[in-house]
């Protein structure tokens, strides 16, 4: 509990639609980040690196950020607890994918939209990510495969509905 009462928590909101200027504000925005290249050597950036930029392009189109998207992906790099209000189609999974694929690592999305999550499954697989969907139509035999690959670390996203975060294994 003290741990995570010292972990640095940020509330994002923006009220921007597509192509709209409207008005967004951050709170506890630091003017630096810390990331950490594969070598574990730490470097401080002001903006997003390169090869966060090529992430950007290859995975998403995009060859640079919407306003306040680089802010939320260095603060979950950084460790940071965040709430993200964004409206829709502002891109928000950029700002939950990107920094599972910066670090290679698993990002576990959880969201009751279920044609969402299959397009983002798709496109994430069909760039070379290995991505899952956990819902309701999910077998037994297809859970237990996931889970496998959870515990073998080849999975980098899953999806998964919210009513399925009742299975005993998965919460533990």
């Amino acid at each position: 509990m003290r741990a995570a009462q010292k972990r640095k928590r940020v509330i994002t909101s923006s009220d921007e639609e597509d192509g709209d200027e409207g008005t967004s504000s951050a709170v506890s925005k630091t003017p630096f980040s810390v990331l950490t290249e594969r070598n574990g050597k730490s470097i401080q950036v002001k903006g997003p690196p390169q090869h966060v930029l090529n992430l950007l392009k290859d995975y998403f189109g995009h060859s640079s950020f919407r306003p306040m998207q680089w802010d939320i992906v260095k603060n979950a790099l950084d460790g940071k607890d965040q709430l993200v209000l964004m409206s829709t189609g502002y891109g928000k999974s950029v700002c939950y994918q990107l920094p599972g694929l910066i670090t290679n690592s698993l990002t576990l999305v959880i969201s009751p939209l279920i044609s969402l999550m299959n397009d983002q499954v798709r496109t994430l697989s069909l760039n070379g990510t290995a991505a899952c969907l956990l819902s309701g139509t999910t077998s037994h035999k297809e859970k237990d495969s996931i889970m496998l690959a959870i515990s073998e670390d080849t999975l980098r996203l899953v999806s998964a509905q919210n009513l399925k975060l009742s299975w005993r294994n998965v919460l533990g």
